[in-house]
């Protein structure tokens, strides 16, 4: 086995493993720290893979903007960090119902596929292709997104001071 598939066995198993205990574990703050580790175990395995610029997006988005949001609103409701929670045996039977569909649903894709393997199809990297694009081509469509996400930004810190002048 060549050194690229133990990397991508080794991230892979660490992946499934904080997956699990982020499902699992029944304090609230450590499933986030479990989600910590699989989110970063995703960006590892997109940078392993040669998607330079999908594993720093996943680092930067999820990791530093959509866990760090989490953590806050954890540590900042009323509900303690340590609280446990305890999930009843329908909701554990659905859950493993609906995983167990969804597994069959994929690995019946991933089986039913012809699958061909190239050895000379290594990935360039796609940052400066990216950042090329979003500056030449694709600028317009860039720029009216940033100014959508402005005014919805805007939007819900009105909307969120108009609820406290209440």
């Amino acid at each position: 086995m060549d050194g690229e598939a133990i990397v991508f066995y080794l991230f892979s198993g660490i992946l499934l493993a904080a997956g699990v205990l982020s499902m699992t574990v029944q304090r609230v703050a450590y499933a986030a720290l479990a989600l910590l580790a699989a989110l970063l175990g995703v960006a590892a395995l997109y940078l392993a893979l040669g998607a330079d610029f999908m594993g720093v997006t996943q680092i930067i988005v999820y990791v530093g903007g959509i866990l760090v949001l989490l953590v806050f609103g954890i540590l900042l409701t009323s509900r303690s960090a340590q609280e446990t929670t305890k999930v009843g045996g329908k909701t554990m039977l659905f859950a493993a119902l609906a995983a167990s569909a969804l597994l069959l649903v994929m690995l019946s894709a991933v089986l039913g596929s012809e699958w061909t393997i190239v050895e000379e199809a290594r990935p360039e990297a796609s940052v400066g292709r990216i950042g090329e694009l979003f500056l030449g081509r694709y600028l317009m469509p860039f720029e009216l997104a940033s100014i959508v996400l402005l005014v919805a930004l805007i939007g819900a810190a009105y909307i969120a001071r108009r609820g406290e002048a209440k």
